[in-house]
């Protein structure tokens, strides 16, 4: 201890026995330099598989999502073309529902377009008329 309590700071330039003093550093630099060049080519190595592992993984993840959402677009058009389809099924019933009530209302209403259908449609005539069909 240093006089008037204050104690001396130790780096490790000056602890007895470290083992990570400069000349030590330089000791396993060489030695790995001399023994070792596999094991920093090896570090290299490894380093470039995990960055192409992760290429590989970024690459199948950004196809996998591509192919979901191709699939996804096929389907939504083809939801967009049956309701287009259905939509226009859907007016030609409306138009159809419309021109049926019409003549509906007509029947209930208008009492010569009824004699007129079942002439027509019946072949049903008055008392003093003759009806002729021909063939055709």
């Amino acid at each position: 201890m240093q006089p008037h309590g204050r104690m001396r700071r130790w780096s490790r330039h000056h602890v007895p026995n470290a083992n990570f003093g400069y000349a030590d550093r330089r000791e396993k630099i060489c030695v790995t330099l001399l023994v070792g060049c596999d094991l920093a080519a090896t570090t290299v190595n490894l380093r470039r598989v995990i960055v192409c592992l992760y290429l590989v993984l970024f690459l199948s993840v950004s196809v996998a999502s591509g192919l979901y959402f191709w699939d996804a677009r096929e389907e939504y058009n083809r939801l967009k073309q049956i309701e287009a389809t259905s939509r226009r099924r859907l007016a030609e019933s409306e138009a159809r529902l419309r021109e049926q009530e019409k003549i509906l209302d007509r029947l209930r209403n208008d009492p010569a377009y009824v004699e007129k259908v079942i002439r027509r449609r019946l072949g049903y005539a008055k008392p003093d008329e003759f009806v002729f069909r021909f063939e055709e």
